[in-house]
């Protein structure tokens, strides 16, 4: 069976394309759900088909789950599935290769458990702490003071020191203000 989650403009077109193949009962439309995560642990297979993404929450939460995926290869989705490994990833405008690869993995129990297992193990990588440690390394600034400007925002960003901390709050998204400080000269 397929389930088919979520709501939006091609639902009545996908609605009477099920009818028309008469797949029924073959095709359950869940509509906007809240429990998401109970209807991912259902799933032996999870298919995302947008020809468009970024970065989709949905791939994190099923490979959580141990849910292999299907996927287009668009935006961020090969950061997040590993081709082969946690899931299939197939070229954008292409059902037939989607289709060819949900059923390769419909038909493949083993490798499936595999991918879910890979997928769960592989799903560390991208919890909040460790993308918050990543961001400040990455960055490695601080804020020193609030400085003025046109659109009133603001900090000024500085290297952090090698030789330890100084009195600067590291940065924060909380901590990053948009208070103006002075008024611009022509305002």
């Amino acid at each position: 069976r397929f389930l088919v989650a979520g709501n939006g403009s091609e639902e009545g077109r996908l609605r009477g394309l099920v009818a028309s193949l008469k797949l029924g009962d073959r095709v359950i439309f869940l509509g906007a759900r809240d429990d998401i995560c109970d209807v991912l642990r259902a799933m032996d297979v999870f298919v995302l088909c947008s020809d468009h993404e970024g970065m989709p929450m949905v791939l994190l939460e099923a490979l959580h789950l141990g849910v292999p995926v299907v996927a287009r290869r668009v935006g961020g989705i090969p950061e997040v599935v590993r081709d082969g490994e946690t899931g299939i990833l197939v070229p954008p405008l292409d059902p037939g290769a989607l289709a060819d690869a949900l059923v390769s993995l419909a038909l493949d129990p083993s490798r499936r458990a595999a991918m879910g297992a890979r997928g769960r193990a592989g799903v560390r990588a991208y919890t909040a702490d460790r993308t918050e440690a990543l961001t400040r390394a990455l960055y490695g600034l601080r804020i020193r003071q609030p400085i003025g400007g046109p659109f009133g925002a603001a900090a000024a960003l500085v290297p952090r020191s090698p030789e330890g901390p100084d009195t600067a709050p590291a940065i924060s998204p909380v901590r990053i203000g948009t208070r103006r400080t002075r008024t611009p000269p022509d305002a």
